[in-house]
């Protein structure tokens, strides 16, 4: 087996079905689909049964959160390569193929990851992420720039050290931490060719963040960066930089205008520059909201 597809799901039925076709649509087609189901609701295991195709395997269990569900999916797998997809984006047809030949052409690399377009809830492209180079590592270092959907990760680069966290309380930014890790250790190529699609909606979980969500994940990142390179802290400068940016933000929206003037000082400190980036200045314009509320 060539790619173990891994699709953790949490009451996604509305959306499960498109990705699920989606991956089937594939030209590549030496493949299986694990769908962990980590506890629905709603309709996903009556959306999962109405596919006749065996490629698909269905686990239902706890709701314990992605990170337990993706590690779930991965004990499962029997490919050589992992593809963690997520339970409400889409691939494009030549998904596979095109990881099939980055790997042939790169003689079996670690991690390979690609590319992928923004779309809207009825598939529109409304953006692209580029600047995908031949080493991703210091884009990683930097900031939040590759996504799950589009990485392929040799299953016997992945053990119980660099697998994802297990906390329930760790629903932010989960995967770059998961990604993080692994460029500590491992050498991630970047493909310049987008090959899935990243659907924005009003239940993706960076539009619900709360101030002590990003919190939880600031302190695992915290851990990792002083267990790791402590010595070239200015290297991810711009990591701590958006951390800081999203809790002073979501602090903003909340209403405390404490807090929130507490981190964008600590940006301040770091780099007076980055109070102008675009998150910086909403949460400028939410704190002087909360402000006039007073």
């Amino acid at each position: 087996m060539r790619f173990s597809i891994i699709i953790p799901t949490y009451n996604r039925a509305r959306f499960l079905k498109t990705t699920l076709d989606s991956i089937l649509n594939q030209t590549f087609t030496d493949f299986e689909i694990i769908v962990v189901d980590d506890g629905s609701t709603d309709d996903t295991e009556s959306v999962v049964s109405a596919f006749s195709s065996e490629k698909i395997k269905y686990f239902k269990k706890e709701n314990e959160e992605r990170g337990k569900a993706r590690n779930f999916g991965f004990e499962k797998s029997s490919g050589e390569y992992i593809n963690f997809f997520d339970s409400d984006d889409v691939m494009y047809k030549f998904h596979l193929a095109s990881a099939n030949e980055s790997i042939n052409k790169l003689s079996n690399p670690e991690v390979i990851c690609f590319p992928f377009d923004y779309l809207d809830t009825s598939l529109s492209i409304t953006g692209t992420r580029k600047g995908f180079n031949s080493k991703m590592n210091d884009q990683i270092y930097q900031k939040n720039c590759v996504h799950l959907n589009g990485t392929f990760i040799r299953k016997n680069v992945l053990n119980k050290e660099n697998l994802f966290i297990e906390d329930p309380r760790f629903r932010v930014s989960e995967d770059w931490y998961f990604i993080l890790n692994l460029a500590l250790k491992r050498t991630v190529i970047g493909i310049q060719k987008p090959t899935s699609g990243y659907v924005i909606h009003n239940e993706s979980t960076m539009s619900n963040f709360k101030s002590n969500d990003i919190l939880i994940a600031w302190t695992y990142f915290q851990n990792l960066l002083n267990d790791n390179i402590s010595s070239e802290q200015t290297k991810f400068s711009n990591l701590i930089l958006d951390f800081f940016s999203m809790i002073a933000l979501a602090y903003a929206i909340e209403g405390n205008r404490v807090k929130s003037f507490q981190y964008l000082l600590k940006i301040c400190r770091v780099n007076p520059l980055a109070l102008l980036s675009k998150r910086t200045l909403g949460t400028l314009k939410n704190y002087l909201h909360a402000s006039k509320r007073v």
